[in-house]
């Protein structure tokens, strides 16, 4: 799919999505970190809920993982939203925390 395309794709469902920026509901990601950035996911975590187990890390995804996960978490399956013509509501927020068990120790 062209590049074009696909923000065709992206514009349309942001166009119905329903946020509850009153709901105390809030998942957080344990993972590789998650690019907020991404016109999907940046509705629903702000700069501030990104943290990193280490700061040399950064908070940013450095392996793709830890923002498919986040999509998976506010959407479920991306591909039945996208074909969808209904609202999507989505009742919780995210929060991100970048943490490698490869380089911790317990």
């Amino acid at each position: 799919m062209e590049n074009s395309e696909q923000t065709e794709w992206v514009e349309e469902l942001k166009s119905r999505i329903i946020i509850d920026n009153q709901s105390d509901v809030c998942i957080s990601i344990l993972d590789t970190g998650i690019n907020n950035g991404h016109n999907l996911i940046n509705p629903v975590l702000k700069d501030e809920d990104c943290f990193s187990h280490d700061d040399l890390w950064g908070i940013h995804d450095h392996e793709g993982h830890g923002t498919g996960m986040a999509g998976l978490a506010i959407y479920g399956d991306l591909q039945k939203a996208i074909e969808s013509d209904q609202r999507i509501h989505i009742n919780h927020c995210l929060e991100s925390s970048n943490y490698s068990i490869r380089t911790s120790t317990f």
